[in-house]
């Protein structure tokens, strides 16, 4: 093998890790969006559930 060789080389390692970086970064970002939309479907759950019960107690003080 000669320099230019190993610099072929070099580059498409450097190119593959860069794509793979890019992926991962890409994954990541995907989790985060996840997470955040599933936080805000489980506080928005919660607040369901106390407006249920909310609406429940009345209508028991009703009857």
């Amino acid at each position: 093998m000669n320099i230019s060789t190993n610099l072929d080389e070099l580059e498409k390692l450097l190119s593959l890790a860069t794509n793979q970086t890019k992926q991962l970064q890409e994954t990541l970002s995907s989790i985060d969006n996840f997470e955040l939309g599933s936080g805000a479907f489980k506080r928005e759950s919660k607040r369901d559930v106390g407006l249920t019960e909310s609406v429940k107690g009345s209508y028991e003080a009703n009857q």
